[in-house]
């Protein structure tokens, strides 16, 4: 075969020989560098504008967990498990799927240090990701077919493509991008151009490998690169130099990693994969699922409409089905396709070949873990369809036609499918805006979406619409009993209408729906420990932290719980795994800095007490901690600063008032005690210990009326207040001294007079 020209068998024409039509080519791909870089420049603008305004979302469904719930993306502590574990371990049992994609972890933890948790940053990484895939797309466009508008077309397409709103618009979508591109590049390089001696260089063949195993790091769809390798050198590399066992040797570090890569997956999952197959389905319903489902892409590659993140996949029960026939006849005809073009476009059988390396794997529903059709999945097989669409459109140019047909022909009807893909693209993007907004539009297309009806009660609940938030979590537990977060959010709204009894009685028929639920424990948890049973709630909290160890609520709560119960070196050790869970939360650091204070290590819990306070400056409880280890010490001047500190930031906080107020009034400090107090008692007006205090601070005044009417006042509020008592008891009885002392001053000088 490679005695054949590349223009006659359609095979890459990249490898120079010293003949008259090789030199040529050279020429052809040397010129216009600069027209190059344009095109590139061009097509990444495209790309980049058509995106650009998914800068402004938030983050939705799966992002929350990845990132904002993630422990392994917020400290390096974990690099460790983001190589030995798959990609859900961090949420305990609930996450045992089998994906394995460390290179997205590792991406998620260097944007979170890099960028906090500002959305835009992470929407913006992924635009300029798929940008840089478009051209990439063109680039290897070009590799297949070295002239022609094909490549550009095909390259336009795939940025306009509808399909791709649901990789780049929300950040989970970034694995798709990363394996797009690490998988085009690792392309490129091995199928350049030989050296002059008809050699592939040891070190691109070395690179083609790395940029294949960060593909598969990234997902593990890139596992059929390998093949399109082999396909590639036995088949279209026109050296008819080099025998089999060379052009093995080329692929050969591809293969090695590869087989590196399975032997590590293996030894995580403990097999392939760390879920078990389906087996209610058998080979014949599993066959005709995958016709149905190569049916229903193909459909929606050539009219992407409706779109929709969910959509139920109901296995056919047939063959005469429509999206079988459909799936059927698309095999058939890249079958034939494949074949036929074979000796005359050999490239048009390497796009096909493509397509279904890289969609095979999702046909097979027996492995599917979560959805069984979605619409990202098309991604990388896209680019196929793309490449061999923009083929087609530019050979439409037949010489037969006029001047006028082949320029409509040639530019005016690629540029309005490119039109129509981008406007349609431009009209899904504020779907995914919000988690609101995406709800509202896969409920619209997919009413059966049950964990849409969860978002959609979120945002009711978030607006203070308690009952539209509860009818939304009803129908998401009706559509779907396994969801538990309808059953938390809804236990939740029971508690905000004081239905305690409501919330228990649920969160007990959730623990037998979803079993392994770690949120559900930690939620009923706290429910009980208000309740006053804390035996029970530390029970809940421990089944919380045995299915999730990382679950930094549970741990946070069952080591303040323990603290309170005196097991302090115990309440160590889990609220330290709470603060390595999640080095952001300020209550875990707030809560160890108490513990170390407890143990006398006075100098690490004010540094768990400040960082509390950095990463959380508005909350009063660890500017109250750091102040009482500044008093406990006697460093009054740094406590009253501390209490000021947080004074000037929450003035609202009526605990910080009040203890800023008894220590001013312990220092002497009447004035400042006397309105700190003064405040206390406006903002909880029922406070007796508060009123209390401010009689005591009227009192050290000289202020003997306003102090008898607060010291009264703390008595009526509560009884039982000791210091009230005493203190008016110790005002009346000065009153009644001073009164008998004015009656006998009177009596002398009636004797005198």
């Amino acid at each position: 075969m490679g005695s054949s020209s590349p223009g006659s068998k359609g095979e890459f024409a990249v490898d120079p020989t010293p003949d008259k039509r090789n030199l040529l080519l050279d020429r052809v791909l040397s010129a216009g560098r600069a027209e190059e870089r344009l095109v590139h420049l061009l097509l990444f603008a495209f790309a980049l504008l058509l995106y650009l305004r998914t800068v402004g979302f938030d983050f939705v469904v799966d992002d929350n967990l990845l990132i904002l719930s993630n422990p392994y993306v917020r400290s390096a502590h974990y690099l460790k498990e983001i190589f030995t574990q798959g990609m859900w371990s961090f949420r305990g049992t609930e996450g045992q799927l089998s994906f394995y994609r460390p290179l997205v972890l590792l991406t998620l933890l260097g944007e979170r240090i890099l960028f906090g948790l500002r959305p835009a940053a992470f929407h913006l990484v992924n635009v300029i990701l798929n940008a840089l895939v478009v051209v990439l797309v063109y680039r290897m466009g070009r590799r297949l077919w070295s002239s022609g508008k094909g490549p550009v077309w095909a390259a336009l397409l795939f940025a306009a493509h509808p399909l791709h709103a649901e990789n780049v618009s929300p950040v989970f979508g970034i694995g798709d991008l990363e394996c797009a591109v690490f998988m085009l590049l690792a392309m490129l390089v091995y199928t350049h151009p030989l050296d002059p001696q008809g050699r592939l260089p040891r070190g691109r063949a070395w690179a083609a490998a790395a940029l294949f195993l960060m593909a598969v790091l990234a997902k593990e769809l890139a596992l059929g690169l390998p093949v399109l390798f082999a396909f590639f050198e036995h088949f279209c590399r026109s050296d008819v130099r080099a025998g089999s066992v060379e052009r093995l040797a080329r692929y050969a570090p591809t293969l090695l990693l590869a087989g590196a890569y399975l032997v590590l997956r293996v030894t995580i999952f403990h097999g392939f994969t760390g879920t078990s197959p389906r087996s209610d389905l058998g080979m014949g319903a599993v066959v005709l699922s995958g016709f149905g489902l190569l049916g229903e892409y193909l459909h929606k590659l050539v009219w992407p409409n409706p779109l929709t993140i969910f959509q139920n996949f109901h296995a056919p029960q047939t063959w005469r089905e429509p999206l079988v026939l459909l799936g059927g006849l698309g095999v058939a005809l890249s079958a034939a396709a494949f074949i036929g073009l074979w000796n005359r476009a050999r490239v048009l059988s390497f796009a096909i070949l493509w397509f279904f390396l890289t969609l095979g794997p999702v046909l097979n529903v027996r492995w599917l873990a979560a959805s069984a059709y979605a619409e990202r999945y098309l991604y990388l097989p896209s680019a196929a369809i793309c490449w061999l669409l923009g083929e087609g459109l530019a050979r439409l140019t037949c010489p037969r036609f006029s001047p006028r047909v082949r320029c409509l022909l040639a530019y005016v009807l690629p540029s309005v499918l490119v039109a129509m893909a981008s406007g349609r693209t431009l009209a899904r993007l504020p779907d995914w805006k919000s988690n609101y907004a995406l709800a509202l539009a896969t409920v619209r297309e997919a009413p059966d979406a049950a964990p849409y009806y969860v978002y959609l009660g979120n945002a009711h609940r978030a607006r203070g619409q308690r009952n539209r938030a509860r009818q939304e979590y009803v129908t998401a537990l009706a559509l779907g009993p396994y969801l538990c977060d309808a059953y938390v959010n809804l236990a939740g709204v029971f508690m905000e209408d004081h239905h305690v009894e409501g919330a228990r009685t649920l969160l007990r028929r959730a623990a037998a729906a979803t079993p392994h639920c770690a949120d559900l424990y930690c939620a009923w948890g706290r429910i009980e420990l208000g309740q006053g049973q804390r035996a029970l709630a530390g029970q809940l909290f421990e089944q919380a932290s045995k299915l999730n160890p990382d679950h930094r609520e549970a741990l946070n709560d069952l080591g303040l719980l323990h603290f309170e119960e005196g097991e302090i070196n115990l309440a160590k050790s889990l609220l330290e795994r709470a603060v390595r869970a999640d080095p952001a939360f300020a209550n875990a650091h707030n809560n160890l800095g108490s513990v170390y204070a407890r143990l006398g290590d006075h100098v690490r819990a004010e540094q768990e007490f400040r960082r509390a306070i950095r990463l959380d400056p508005t909350n009063p409880l660890p500017y109250l901690s750091l102040a009482g280890l500044y008093e406990g010490r006697g460093d009054f001047a740094a406590a009253l600063e501390t209490y000021l500190a947080i004074l000037r930031v929450r003035p609202d906080s009526a605990n910080a008032q009040f203890r800023f107020g008894v220590l001013a009034l312990k220092l002497g400090l009447v004035g400042e005690a006397q309105r700190a107090l003064e405040r206390t008692t406006e903002i909880q007006a029922g406070s007796a210990l508060a009123h209390a205090q401010l009689g005591l601070a009227y009192l050290a005044a000289g202020n003997r009326r306003d102090a008898r009417r607060m010291l009264e006042k703390a008595v009526a509020l509560d009884p039982s207040d000791d210091t009230a008592h005493a203190a008016l008891q110790k005002l009346r009885q000065s009153a009644r001294q001073e009164s008998t002392q004015l009656g006998h001053r009177k009596v002398r000088n009636g004797i005198q007079e």
